[in-house]
């Protein structure tokens, strides 16, 4: 009984949890959803597949706050099934939701909807192409959609006969991660003429932007390896691990590898490497900028996740309470 009291008192008390959502709520006056503050962190947070519950959360940095169902409380419904992946883009962020073949358009700040662009098949990651147009992989629909943020629509489908993921841009080529054929596919810009296909015998779940190069971090069956790719397309392996990754980024020149209950962080000039033990139980996704290191712990899958903050001097510095397996994490 003691412990049970104990857990019901530490999930009352934690300072990362605030404002469960059980329904539309009054906003309190210190609510991140009045903030006037920009240094927030977004979590986009899965849900189950099939269940409709994905939900976003937004942690105040500046006073290590979190606040839950931001979308759901101020729009009035749900995010939707299965939030991929987040891009922000000016005062937007573009929830691509991959189950429910959609994104939607919401301001970085009021967290009101602005717009929905629909006609996608499974979309996974958007990225920006100009300051205009940006690009959406897609799960299912074999094809590339180009969409004009200008003005929400699509404009154009490009076939790609494959399972597309991850993307850069570097000058004026499109890198395409083809999980499908383990292989990246390289179209011109802006004809997305494809130009060249990698074969990497891997999957190429991560890609990074060089000045004329992509990094590639592979996940295989049995283990994980980091790839050069220069813009002759030629590759370079630089480093293997015996074990699948559960998240990638890179941040000043430094790719930050998550795997079980450690953190690798290669420099990819001098590919000096060093790692420190993290505490999440299910590492999901990392993220890192010049506040922190976050990791995303999913649990269980089925209980309400969690985010871990630790300094770049591998402290942990905060733990926050999250929706439902959070992945997508987003500045």
């Amino acid at each position: 009984m003691d412990k049970v009291i104990a857990l019901i008192l530490l999930v009352l008390f934690s300072s990362c949890q605030k404002n469960e959502y059980f329904g539309p709520v009054n906003v309190s006056d210190d609510s991140i959803l009045e903030s006037q503050t920009s240094n927030l962190l977004y979590i986009g947070c899965e849900g189950n597949f099939q269940y409709n519950n994905a939900s976003l959360s937004v942690l105040n940095l500046e006073e290590d706050k979190v606040e839950n169902d931001v979308f759901s409380r101020t729009n009035g419904f749900q995010v939707g099934d299965v939030l991929q992946s987040i891009l922000h883009h000016g005062d937007s962020l573009y929830l691509v939701i991959n189950n429910s073949g959609l994104i939607r358009i919401i301001n970085d700040s009021t967290f009101e909807q602005i717009a929905v662009i629909e006609g996608f098949n499974s979309p996974r990651y958007m990225l920006m192409i100009d300051r205009k147009h940006a690009v959406v992989s897609d799960f299912g629909g074999q094809e590339l959609t180009v969409i004009d943020v200008s003005n929400a629509q699509i404009i154009d489908k490009v076939s790609t006969a494959t399972w597309t993921e991850r993307m850069v841009q570097v000058e004026d080529k499109l890198y395409v991660s083809n999980m499908t054929d383990s292989s990246v596919l390289v179209f011109g810009l802006p004809s997305f003429n494809l130009s060249a296909e990698i074969d990497l015998g891997i999957e190429p779940s991560y890609l990074f932007e060089g000045k004329t190069d992509v990094m590639i971090v592979g996940n295989g069956k049995s283990g994980s390896r980091i790839v050069k790719l220069d813009q002759f397309n030629q590759t370079q392996a630089i480093q293997s691990f015996n074990t699948r990754l559960s998240g990638a980024v890179l941040y000043d020149s430094i790719i930050y590898l998550l795997r079980n209950n450690v953190v690798n962080q290669l420099n990819v000039s001098t590919l000096e490497s060093i790692s420190f033990n993290h505490a999440a139980q299910t590492p999901y996704s990392i993220f890192v900028d010049q506040s922190g290191i976050y990791i995303s712990d999913v649990l269980d899958y089925l209980s309400k996740g969690k985010v871990l903050k630790y300094s770049h001097s591998s402290e942990l510095l905060n733990t926050c309470n999250t929706g439902l397996i959070p992945q997508a994490l987003a500045r």
